[in-house]
């Protein structure tokens, strides 16, 4: 996910410096080329082959500068310019306010005053009473003014004894935090996105219930990647498998009701935004009876009276909220044709605008429920079918999908957009087809084509 992203780390004096080797060992996992400056403070705590080993290069510090090779040597000019992101963590009370203030008197410091502009992450460990103190709330302050974005400490008890807000945040957090600043777009940036997953569990007395096989897995992987691109993301589910960071706002409900009482307290909070619907939310509903069915009332069978259920999507009609709907069929009894027609009608009947349509086959329930492929359509009768993906690379795939379709379907004055159509008319022409399969280019690369041409096109009209 960040093959080719250059990641410095910088690691001052504090108890959790032992965890930034986690950090370096799961972002190499994801491709991330890594480097290290480390103070001389850090290095009581963890040995410098420590960071060598993990992150494949040598250690910056004030005793391994060496300006022999000035352009990609082992100091804090070199340092600095390669960085792609600065990650400060853990950042001691010290270095925290030396930061602010601008003080270079070591090489921790020195790279940290020559880095260009972009993205720096600090997070602070320390004693509460020392984060705390108006020195450094001050610091982080002016720290906030020059663009740095703070990756808030941990309540817990610390390493002195006390307990308070002033434990390094989690490994998963800061990988996190790292992820959505490299990977963040203009278009999805601080975009409302709210999500629902997982199934809806229908109640037939206090004991029993009604539910599906709905893992809620495809849901939390849609909020970790729209947070990676930078969305404020909103995740309404019964269920939650997946580890997720602290700025995707959750909310676990479990009846259908729960669901649509959530869902329209959270869409009358925001103006304008996207709702992806991807819960499995009961068709049919039973009159839920008092304490609990006994077999002796029942003896041989049990009859159950289900009621049609409210049909939540269709009921949401807010101005602005861009409804994207999840279609599931099973092979056996679908055809793709069929399913295709059953996901069309969600556009007709519902308002989407979008609609990702998950074709089940028995692979869909084997033991690797972690892939998946769909069918991604819009009302510009535009259907894309991906191929079998992991449930993350799906995500990436529709918020991809939906991108593009928006970038390309913007209103624009009369004759451009005609002229703009017709572009992408020709092009899909060429692209072949009803379902279009992924091609050897990415995603981005045909988006990035397509926009190349609509542009010539535009500056070439009369």
């Amino acid at each position: 996910m960040l093959k080719g992203k250059n990641v410095l780390i910088f690691v001052s004096g504090s108890i959790a410096a032992y965890k930034i080797l986690d950090v370096i060992s799961a972002l190499r996992k994801e491709k991330a080329n890594i480097k290290v400056v480390a103070s001389k403070a850090a290095l009581r705590f963890v040995t410098p082959l420590s960071f060598e080993a993990l992150s494949n290069t040598k250690l910056l510090s004030d005793e391994s500068e060496d300006w022999s090779d000035k352009i990609n040597g082992l100091n804090h000019i070199s340092f600095a310019k390669w960085a792609n992101i600065a990650l400060f963590a853990p950042l001691s009370a010290n270095s925290l306010n030396k930061l602010a203030y601008g003080i270079a008197d070591n090489v921790y410091l020195s790279t940290a005053i020559a880095l260009r502009t972009i993205p720096k992450l600090i997070a602070p460990s320390a004693n509460n009473f020392m984060l705390e103190a108006p020195q450094s709330l001050n610091s982080l302050k002016i720290l906030k003014s020059y663009g740095y974005e703070v990756i808030e400490p941990e309540l817990k008890m610390l390493a002195c004894g006390d307990e308070g807000k002033g434990a390094l945040a989690s490994v998963d957090e800061i990988v996190f935090r790292v992820k959505r600043s490299l990977l963040q777009t203009s278009f999805w940036k601080d975009k409302e996105v709210v999500i629902t997953g997982g199934g809806s569990i229908e109640k037939i007395d206090d004991i029993r219930c009604i539910s599906n096989f709905s893992s809620g897995l495809q849901a939390s992987y849609l909020a970790l990647a729209l947070y990676f691109l930078g969305a404020k993301v909103t995740l309404i589910s019964s269920k939650f498998p997946l580890s997720l960071p602290t700025g995707v706002k959750i909310h676990e409900v479990a009846s259908s009701k729960e669901y649509k009482e959530r869902l329209d307290m959270t869409l009358d909070s925001i103006s304008q935004g996207y709702l992806f619907m991807a819960a499995a939310i009961s068709d049919y509903v039973p009159k839920a009876k008092l304490g609990k069915i006994k077999k002796t009332d029942s003896p041989n069978s049990l009859d159950l009276k289900l009621d049609l259920n409210t049909d939540i999507l269709k009921s949401i009609t807010k101005a602005n909220i861009i409804k994207v709907g999840f279609k599931a069929e099973h092979e056996n009894s679908s055809s793709e044709k069929d399913a295709l027609q059953s996901a069309l009608s969600l556009m007709k009947e519902k308002g989407c605008k979008y609609v990702c349509l998950n074709l089940l086959d028995e692979k869909s329930f084997s033991s690797n429920k972690d892939n998946n492929q769909m069918i991604l359509l819009s009302t510009n009768k535009r259907q894309v079918k991906t191929d079998r993906l992991s449930k993350l690379e799906i995500s990436f795939e529709i918020a991809r999908f939906i991108e593009e379709e928006e970038f390309l379907y913007s209103k624009k004055p009369s004759a451009e957009s005609n002229l703009a159509h017709k572009v992408e008319s020709n092009l899909e022409t060429k692209l072949d087809s009803k379902t279009e399969s992924k091609t050897k280019l990415s995603n981005k690369a045909r988006l990035e084509q397509k926009a190349m041409q609509v542009k010539r096109a535009l500056s070439s009209k009369p």
